[in-house]
């Protein structure tokens, strides 16, 4: 991503709403999961950015923060210094095998710098330990590409099946998969008709997501995705176990 994107990440990540609506999103799936073990989890951070998404992973394990960005790692360690940096690619993890026991990887693998998903769902695998979890993120609705994704080089959108099918290719049990901020849907499909030349960060306005309107759905459909799944969305998410 651009230098700039990343210092707004670090700027915002506290008081924009769509960041506040994943960690809501990503705590309430992950909970069971972060809860069910008498020591601390080893969690990876894969493309971590500055801790936007990820950074509340300290306050329930061992947080192995990668990204390929020294800038983003920088403000990663200043907030959230719990956290063992780690500077490289998705696609090829320096950790030993079976190492963690859960990835998290929100909104990596669309990006131009990932020359291939599957390689990098491979990575996650091989550093799972048998029995643990992989949490992906990824911009959903192909098709739907805007001016944000020209900021943040983004080089690929996900449908559900395509994002499902990658993670059941590398040999994880998919355990749950679904659509997430589906009522973005609209408003996005508008902006996708613009011009790709007002290139413009979704994180440079709306902070507060229509005054609270957009938070405030976002935590009524995190209540109902918790129990069930919504086909599609602008957001997509996986979760995968590693067999025992």
């Amino acid at each position: 991503m651009e230098e700039g994107e990343y210092r707004l990440m670090a700027d915002v990540e506290d008081r924009h709403w769509w960041y506040d609506a994943v960690r809501r999103l990503l705590r309430r799936l992950l909970s069971e999961e972060l809860s069910g073990s008498e020591s601390k989890p080893r969690i990876l951070d894969a493309g971590c950015g500055t801790g936007a998404t990820g950074g509340w992973l300290d306050e329930r394990g061992h947080v192995i923060a990668l990204d390929s960005s020294a800038m983003a790692l920088k403000l990663y360690g200043e907030n959230h210094p719990e956290a063992t940096l780690l500077e490289g690619s998705v696609e090829s993890i320096a950790l030993p095998d079976a190492s963690v026991d859960l990835v998290v990887c929100v909104t990596v693998l669309y990006h131009a710098n990932v020359t291939n998903p599957s390689t990098a769902i491979a990575e996650f695998v091989r550093v799972l330990r048998p029995g643990g979890l992989l949490c992906l993120v990824e911009p959903g609705m192909k098709g739907m590409r805007r001016g944000h994704d020209e900021v943040t080089h983004g080089a690929r959108r996900f449908s559900l099946n395509e994002l499902r099918e990658l993670v059941s290719a590398g040999g994880l049990e998919v355990e749950k998969a679904t659509g997430a901020f589906s009522f973005l849907v609209p408003l996005a499909w508008v902006r996708s008709k613009l011009p790709l030349a007002n290139k413009t960060s979704d994180l440079s306005n709306n902070a507060s997501g229509l005054f609270g309107l957009l938070g405030a759905l976002a935590r009524v459909e995190t209540r109902f995705v918790a129990r069930r799944s919504i086909p599609f969305g602008l957001s997509v998410l996986v979760l995968g176990r590693k067999p025992h």
